[in-house]
């Protein structure tokens, strides 16, 4: 459960559960379902979450691109992959044309 802390969110004081975490301009973001039913994204610093700790290497390597998957594209990838195999023996022109689809 988090608050929306940041006074400039007309939805500030509100609660809700992360739906979603994602990336706009290098920040990160979170999509929140408000108790009363709606659904919002917000900067992560607009809510009580803390703040995302970065390896002391990645903060040498500002360039680099952080990738977050949500639960659901995690359950998506391993669907994926499971469709993909198959006894050994044609297995990575199956993973290709899966992919390629």
């Amino acid at each position: 459960m988090l608050t929306i802390v940041s006074e400039d969110s007309p939805h500030c004081g509100q609660c809700g559960r992360v739906a979603r975490i994602f990336w706009r301009e290098r920040a990160a973001w979170v999509l929140v379902r408000l108790r009363c039913g709606l659904i919002v994204s917000l900067p992560w610093g607009w809510t009580n979450l803390p703040e995302p700790r970065r390896p002391e290497e990645e903060e040498v390597f500002e360039d680099r691109l952080v990738t977050l998957l949500s639960p659901l594209a995690l359950q998506d990838l391993i669907r994926c992959i499971r469709q993909c195999r198959q006894p050994a023996g044609g297995r990575d022109e199956n993973v290709i044309k899966h992919l390629q689809q």
